[in-house]
């Protein structure tokens, strides 16, 4: 779950003792994003993926042109971004560890349907979205904290 600072911080710790790992972010709202980011920016990570249910990221702010021009922008900084795709399993392994994700394609998931696909994982965090003025007001200080660890802080400039 990635929704409060002690959230990030735990990403944080997390990390750092896995190293060289995939991380799956489920959601493309303005948090999912952040996640994502927060991954991706740690550089922890070899690969990170975001999988959206709707047709493009966004899709409570944005209209489908406006999702669609961020969708290129985030894939150009290197996140993967599967879209109109929902989480169907999560694989864990004897230690109760992520170890994968099973998808499928939105529209034809239903009981029966074969995975579309399986993306290898070692860290899966799922954004619960909150209203607008929340999710402002998490991802100004979700923000701070991430540039203070880049920093070498331990803790958010006041």
């Amino acid at each position: 779950m990635y929704r409060t600072i002690e959230d990030l911080q735990r990403l944080i710790e997390y990390s750092g003792s896995h190293k060289g790992t995939n991380g799956v972010v489920v959601g493309g709202g303005l948090l999912g994003l952040e996640a994502a980011k927060a991954m991706m920016d740690l550089e922890a990570f070899e690969k990170v993926c975001l999988i959206e249910r709707n047709r493009w990221v966004l899709s409570r702010q944005l209209d489908g042109d406006a999702g669609g021009l961020v969708v290129e922008q985030v894939r150009a900084l290197g996140l993967e971004v599967l879209l109109s795709k929902r989480v169907g399993k999560i694989e864990v392994n004897e230690n109760r560890t992520v170890k994968g994700v099973l998808y499928a394609l939105l529209l034809v998931s239903r009981p029966g349907t074969s995975w579309q696909g399986r993306l290898e994982s070692n860290v899966l965090t799922e954004v619960v979205e909150l209203s607008l003025k929340q999710t402002c007001a998490q991802a100004s200080r979700i923000s701070t904290l991430l540039a203070s660890v880049q920093a070498g802080r331990t803790k958010p400039l006041d």
